[in-house]
C-alpha cells in the first residue's frame, strides 16, 4: 500500500494551486506479503498430505485419479450412492459403509484429515459444484 498527498486544489478563479504527490511504502506492505506466502506454501503443503494421505489409505481400492473399474468404487461418474455433501462423504470415510469393502477410518484419521480427503475425493467428480462453507449442497 502506498499513501498518495492529496490532489491538486482548485482555487476560485480556476487557477490550480498543485500539490506535491509523494509515495510513501507502508512497513504493513512486506508483512502482508510474507503472510500470503506463508499461507500459499502452507495450503501447497496441506494439498501434498492430502494426497499422499489418499495414495496410502484410498487409492489401492479407488485408484490414484479416483477412477476405478469397479463402478461402485468410480469417484468421477456423477453417481454417488451415499451422498455428494462434504458431510455425506465426511461420514461414508469415517463410519465406513456396512456389508461392503468401505472400512471405518475414524480411529485411523482426525478430523482434519477425512475433511481433507472428502475434499480431495469429491474433487475427482467434476460435474459437482463446489460446496460453499461445507454446507449440504450438491448432494445427488
Amino acid at each position: 500500500m502506498f499513501a498518495v498527498s492529496p490532489p491538486a486544489v482548485r482555487l476560485a478563479d480556476d487557477q490550480t494551486l498543485a500539490r506535491k504527490v509523494t509515495l510513501r511504502p507502508r512497513p504493513a506492505v512486506p508483512a502482508l506479503l510474507a503472510a500470503l506466502v506463508l499461507a500459499a506454501s502452507a495450503r501447497a503443503e496441506d494439498k501434498a498430505a492430502t494426497v499422499e494421505l489418499y495414495a496410502e489409505k484410498c487409492a489401492l481400492c479407488h485408484m490414484a485419479d479416483g477412477k476405478s473399474p469397479v463402478p461402485e468404487l468410480d469417484l468421477t461418474d456423477g453417481k454417488w450412492k451415499h451422498g455428494s455433501s462434504l458431510a455425506a462423504i465426511e461420514k461414508v470415510i469415517s463410519e465406513g459403509v456396512p456389508t461392503t469393502a468401505m472400512l471405518p477410518f475414524k480411529e485411523q484419521l482426525t478430523p482434519e484429515q477425512v475433511k481433507a480427503l472428502a475434499e480431495h475425493v469429491r474433487a475427482f467428480d467434476k460435474s459437482l459444484q463446489p460446496e460453499k462453507g461445507g454446507g449440504k449442497k450438491g448432494t445427488k
